[in-house]
């Protein structure tokens, strides 16, 4: 089975992943600004990505 079990709901997986998704962005030392250049996403999008 994958990590992502089928009892939890989408807002729990995807309140999972932007959590991994950030504590990688800073292991690598990226602030959301440096992520947002590199990567075309924009900066609000980022924002939002990590926070809800």
């Amino acid at each position: 089975m994958n990590k992502y079990s089928i009892d939890k709901l989408p807002r729990d997986v995807r309140f999972e992943i932007a959590n991994k998704h950030k504590k990688l962005r800073k292991q690598r030392g990226l602030s959301k600004i440096e992520l947002a250049e590199r990567s075309g996403v924009s900066l609000g999008s980022l924002k939002r990505f990590e926070t809800r």
